[in-house]
């Protein structure tokens, strides 16, 4: 498996329990105003999702982003074997939370401009999550490689 492939499916696999705590976060605990879901339909359609196809096509296309940025992590960290090859995927996935967030700001997007504080730690412990999975998930897939 090449690190293309080895990083979007790490980046999809990290992404189902970081949308799983983003529910709980949203739905349960109401710690969150905005899902990770949202940030996509948000970028899609300008808005926040209005209908059960707006929701499905944001979820969707939040894998699809997070198997992208887990491709772009495969490429900048190539070797798993490495030391703190999970904690660096965490660091990654902070400095990326970073740099959305940052977007989000100088470009004015609606709904994501101004955040409360919990929902900016409830999305950063989604990017926590996500970040532990993708090095787990990309150090795992290198050991079940054939060799």
């Amino acid at each position: 498996m090449g690190k293309m492939e080895r990083g979007f499916i790490a980046g999809v696999i990290a992404a189902i329990p970081m949308n799983i705590w983003s529910f709980i976060s949203y739905n349960l605990l109401k710690f969150t105003e905005i899902r990770f879901l949202d940030w996509a339909a948000i970028f899609l359609f300008g808005t926040l999702p209005k209908s059960g196809i707006q929701v499905a096509m944001g979820l969707v296309f939040h894998f699809l982003w997070a198997g992208f940025l887990g491709t772009i992590f495969a490429y900048i960290f190539p070797e798993t074997n490495a030391r703190w090859y999970v904690g660096k995927a965490v660091i990654y996935s902070l400095l990326v939370a970073f740099f959305q967030y940052a977007i989000s700001v100088l470009y004015s997007i609606p709904n994501l401009k101004i955040l409360p504080t919990t929902t900016v730690i409830s999305n950063h412990i989604g990017g926590i999550i996500w970040g532990f999975t993708l090095g787990w998930v990309s150090k795992w897939l290198v050991g079940r490689e054939v060799k």
